[in-house]
């Protein structure tokens, strides 16, 4: 490329305008080949300086792809809220019906008409969250394995310069299962929110609006926030507390919401009972 420039200076057939314009060609090649030498020069330095920090063998990592991989925002955000809407339209009629139809309180008289009938409504509303977590988030896998292939999974995050704070040799593979989790229990527990509130306000629409408040609305004014997502906890190394943390918090809330519709629907009305009798016969 400089003898090209030598000979673009020396050559007299050729006018000013076009040895600038020659020149300036070669002058952005070089620029851009140079910046991506020193690209990989810094990439070179900063996993070997990672390796012996940690005792592993360095690795590079094309960061172009797994960017894509650990970095999109479409998945966490607009998948999720397409996940939570399917929740909420599935599981607010969940009890709402029975109230709907004012047969409630008959059901629960019946031998199998209490706490064996919630578990059963739960673990088909359960059920229909894992297959539907399955469908949104499945396809966005297989086709990036198709895309990318499953090269360098088990490298240790850490050689991502973007990841350099996460202070562990945790692997690809393993954050993306962790964060499936955390995205698993966190739905289940959402899912468990709007059973709990169709079973409290025996109303499908009204469990629709107050479930699309708290849940629908912090995921769309958040789905173009790029620091308020689960993968800046491993960025900046908060993830050693904050996703334990929040699984647990996210069972315990399952258990609670779990007690309260039970609670709640196996509570017998006898007078609604005796009057709903009456008026049959």
């Amino acid at each position: 490329m400089y003898e090209q420039l030598n000979e673009i200076s020396m050559d007299t057939t050729l006018s000013a305008e076009e040895k600038t314009a020659q020149k300036s060609v070669i002058d952005s090649i070089l620029k851009t080949k140079g910046a991506a030498f020193n690209d990989i020069m810094q990439q070179a330095s900063y996993i070997k300086e990672v390796g012996q920090k940690y005792d592993i063998t360095p690795e590079f990592i094309n960061k172009c792809v797994y960017k894509k991989l650990v970095e999109n925002p479409t998945r966490e955000w607009q998948y999720f809220t397409l996940l939570l809407a399917m929740i909420i339209f599935v599981a607010s009629n969940v009890f709402a019906y029975e109230h709907k139809k004012q047969m409630a309180n008959l059901i629960r008289c019946t031998k199998k008409g209490k706490l064996r009938l919630v578990v059963n409504k739960i673990a088909v509303a359960t059920l229909t969250t894992i297959v539907s977590y399955v469908l949104i988030y499945l396809p966005y896998y297989i086709n990036f394995i198709r895309t990318f292939g499953t090269t360098s999974f088990d490298s240790p995050l850490i050689f991502m310069q973007s990841f350099s704070e996460i202070n562990s040799t945790i692997t690809i593979n393993q954050m993306v299962f962790l964060t499936s989790a955390v995205h698993i229990v966190f739905t289940l527990m959402a899912l468990m929110l709007v059973v709990t509130l169709s079973q409290i306000s025996k109303s499908n629409i009204l469990c629709i609006i107050v479930s699309s408040v708290i849940l629908l609305v912090p995921c769309l004014l958040c789905r173009n926030a790029i620091t308020v997502r689960l993968f800046t906890t491993f960025q900046n190394g908060m993830w050693l507390w904050f996703v334990p943390t929040l699984i647990v918090l996210s069972i315990v809330l399952i258990l609670l919401f779990f007690a309260i519709t039970s609670i709640s629907f196996c509570r017998v009305n006898i007078a609604s009972v005796r009057r709903k009798k009456n008026a049959n016969s």
